[in-house]
């Protein structure tokens, strides 16, 4: 078997144990409501449903003051995943980005403003 071949095989082994990617929009609403006796305060109020976490214990969500998003994404192990393993690459490994990202807004009269928006967190079950 050449070189060229074996590259090829490995390569198609690869291609066969990699999973799908998926994804999910999900909309997130919220209010702004300008309070001209406290013109330093720039904050949304939001008016997203939670769902997921924050659906099933809304306590603890309310007194760290978090909301949820739940997501119909699924991930099967082909096998079990050990834990406290030497190898990063032996578990799951989940690129999530944590910084501060800018996004744009539109209000219903149709005007577009730029927010700041971040993942605080990630969970699964």
């Amino acid at each position: 078997m050449s070189l060229k071949r074996c590259n090829g095989w490995v390569l198609a082994g690869v291609l066969l144990c990699a999973a799908p990617a998926q994804a999910e929009v999900i909309q997130i609403t919220a209010e702004f409501s300008p309070d001209p006796s406290r013109p330093h305060v720039n904050e949304f109020k939001n008016t997203t449903r939670n769902s997921g976490y924050c659906e099933r214990l809304p306590s603890e969500c309310k007194r760290w003051g978090i909301f949820s998003l739940g997501t119909s994404i699924t991930m099967e192990s082909a096998r079990s995943i050990v834990a406290n393993h030497p190898d990063p690459r032996q578990g799951a490994i989940f690129s999530v980005p944590a910084g501060w990202r800018d996004v744009s807004v539109t209000n219903e009269s149709g005007q577009s403003f730029t927010v700041q928006v971040r993942i605080a967190g990630i969970g699964g079950a």
